[in-house]
């Protein structure tokens, strides 16, 4: 067997390192907390708007459904085209396993919020790790949701759905990622909806496709006869 040439195998060993370093980059900089940027001032102000202004903004809400896809139209039950005005409730695919905020709003206000702020439609993240652990939430996430306390993650997640299709809202459930993170670091874990083709002591979550299906169906199974609940969106992006 051939020898490998000491200026290959030094090659090797700073593609390597170089590897290692950009990986460890990356996971140190997604562990850096967000600074709201100036801009969410504006957002703000408008939420402290009065109704009838933000009214005018307001998108159609999804009445008939199911929805279908034509070309590149989204059309109702009615076969009427629509539109999705949406906006992404963050939280339930990251570490807390809860969607941000339960600490600060009822469900139901950040709901209203969200219809005044002219959307009619939420996509709801979570992680696979959020399915397999169903942790117990803590009390302090659920501050101003006290009829949330002591409840898991699955229940609060079921929760909050409720309340956005209570307000008329539909919801589009996202499976986010495998391992509760900010989606997506280097982890080769979350690369793809399963990760058995790496080595079992590779990854604290280990999920196969058929543990991703069976995750999916745990997820929606309280909202079959749910009508809003439009779409499942199978894998971040």
């Amino acid at each position: 067997m051939p020898m490998l040439s000491p200026i290959l195998l030094s090659c090797l060993l700073v593609a390597s390192l170089y590897m290692m370093f950009t990986w460890h980059s990356a996971e140190s900089a997604l562990s850096n907390p967000w600074v709201p940027p100036p801009e969410i001032d504006l957002v703000v102000q408008r939420i402290k708007g009065n109704d009838s202004e933000l009214a005018s903004y307001a998108s159609a809400l999804i009445t008939a459904t199911p929805l279908r896809t034509s070309g590149r139209h989204i059309l109702d039950a009615d076969d009427k085209p629509i539109k999705l005005a949406s906006v992404n409730w963050y939280g339930g695919s990251d570490e807390p396993f809860v969607p941000s905020g339960l600490d600060i709003q009822h469900r139901s206000a950040i709901a209203r919020t969200i219809r005044k702020l002219g959307f009619n439609s939420v996509r709801l993240p979570y992680s696979d790790e959020m399915v397999v652990t169903n942790p117990r939430i803590p009390p302090g996430l659920l501050a101003a949701n006290p009829d949330l306390v002591n409840l898991r993650a699955l229940d609060v997640f079921e929760a909050v759905i409720n309340a956005l299709t209570e307000e008329g809202l539909a919801v589009v459930v996202n499976n986010h990622i495998t391992h509760a993170t900010w989606c997506c670091g280097a982890n080769p874990c979350d690369g793809l909806w399963y990760n058995t083709h790496l080595p079992a002591s590779a990854c604290r979550i280990r999920q196969s496709e058929s543990g991703w299906v069976d995750n999916w169906v745990t997820v929606m199974g309280p909202h079959v006869d749910n009508p809003l609940v439009i779409a499942a969106d199978l894998r971040n992006e």
